[in-house]
């Protein structure tokens, strides 16, 4: 009985600052957004196209966060921090050798890039001058991610949470001095807000660094992975960082064909998926509670443990998740109204978000139950979900649903929904497969 309260305590411990701080890294990108709307609105749309692959670049460290978390986890449930030590600093190695490569790509093709998101000559300019430095010092963002998720394994999960509140303060202040040349400081315009962001992702950094170095899963004496370590990282991380970008280009290619509905239908998607993203973000914090906590349980060889956190955590998921869609359907036309007031659009939005409140329980599902199977060390599955329900399903569904019958929102949603129940199904039935802790 002691066990499982001390299990609920540190589910919560995890998830809630977590939530927080996903909270707190989306408004990095708000927070740019507000300072450079009084720049012009030429530079809002140049930020826009600029991290739109920033968010690609992020979904690489996160993957490579993911598989190093699982790895770390099982050690230090092994009491093995000797190997954890190692996986630490491979980790933190690949992350160095993506940060420094995806850099010297946007430094060197930056332009070619941008390009290929579509941004007009104009815009390609000013976003390039954003892009250079918040994309060119992409290791700062590999950093931040891989230390937070060391630091939450190692049960300091409150720690990056309020580096993540730092962090937004200072980029908030030096990003508005820097633009606007307040105090003193040279106003730099598109510049100095990416500066800002820059100086305040490596302030993180160091801090992150300096609290990891205080605890056991770092040491000076740590040596580097031997071939076969770094091999086992790199085989559980590829499915990870598969199955983002699988993801990210699922994305891209289903909202192509949206656009090509109608641009009344793509902004009221936009809307919706706005608000929506807001009522996702507790299902992501249990979900990484459950990758570590099973992670550490499958070093542990206890496999009821494993079950019963995983029980524990989507039973959460679900109700947290089942909370907001009641919201999400009960007050769908008030809260699209914060960001539209034409009839029509608002009339798609309401559509979609009731559509979307239908399907809540099952997105807790699919994200917490990837988390639990990644904490197995399971990466696969979860690419394999993603496959099938995003290239299976959403797009496809989006394409025939809503653009072949005509059916616009509604269609578009309906795939959405669809891919969430049937990737949430997939994900269950392959976790109650899992019978072997795969711990050496």
């Amino acid at each position: 009985m002691k066990k499982e309260k001390d299990e609920n305590k540190s589910i919560w411990e995890i998830a809630l600052p977590v939530t927080l701080e996903n909270i707190l890294q989306t408004s990095v990108g708000a927070i740019d957004a507000w300072i450079v709307a009084r720049l012009g609105l030429t530079m809002v749309a140049a930020v826009g196209i600029a991290n739109s692959l920033i968010s690609v670049y992020i979904a690489v460290f996160i993957a490579l966060s993911v598989g190093a978390t699982a790895l770390v986890s099982q050690r230090i449930g092994a009491k093995d921090y000797a190997k954890a030590r190692i996986f630490v600093s491979g980790s933190l190695i690949l992350g160095t050798l993506f940060g420094l490569v995806l850099g010297l790509l946007t430094l060197l093709f930056g332009q070619d890039l941008l390009s290929l998101m579509g941004a007009e000559d104009q815009i390609k300019d000013q976003a390039y001058h954003y892009f250079s430095w918040v994309g060119g010092t992409a290791l700062l963002i590999a950093l931040m991610t891989l230390l937070s998720s060391f630091l939450r394994t190692a049960g300091l999960a409150r720690f990056p949470l309020y580096v993540s509140l730092g962090t937004n303060i200072a980029n908030l202040l030096l990003s508005y001095l820097l633009a606007f040349g307040t105090l003193g400081f040279p106003a730099m315009g598109l510049t100095g807000v990416a500066l800002g962001t820059v100086l305040a992702r490596l302030l993180a950094s160091l801090i992150l660094f300096y609290r990891l170095s205080r605890t056991d899963l770092w040491s000076l004496r740590m040596r580097i992975p031997a071939l076969e370590e770094m091999k086992e990282l790199v085989t559980i991380t590829l499915p990870a960082l598969l199955e983002r970008l699988a993801m990210r280009l699922g994305q891209v290619l289903y909202m192509g064909i949206i656009v090509s509905i109608s641009a009344k239908v793509y902004a009221a998607h936009s809307i919706a998926g706005t608000i929506e993203s807001f009522t996702y973000m507790p299902a992501y914090g249990l979900a990484a509670a459950a990758s570590i906590l099973i992670g550490k349980s499958t070093g542990e060889g206890d496999k009821v443990a494993i079950r019963r956190i995983a029980r524990k955590t989507v039973s959460y998921g679900i109700s947290i998740m089942s909370a907001f869609a009641l919201i999400l359907f009960l007050f769908a036309e008030q809260l699209g109204a914060v960001y539209t007031q034409n009839p029509e659009a608002l009339s798609y939005v309401a559509i979609a978000l009731r559509i979307s409140a239908l399907a809540q329980p099952f997105l807790a599902i699919s994200l917490i139950m990837a988390g639990a199977l990644q904490g197995t060390g399971d990466t696969k599955s979860p690419l394999y979900s993603t496959l099938f329900g995003m290239w299976g399903i959403r797009v496809l569904g989006v394409l025939y649903l809503g653009k072949t019958l005509a059916w616009g929102i509604t269609g578009i949603w309906m795939a959405v929904a669809l891919d969430l129940v049937l990737r949430s199904l997939i994900l269950l039935y392959r976790f109650s497969k899992v019978k072997e802790c795969p711990i050496d």
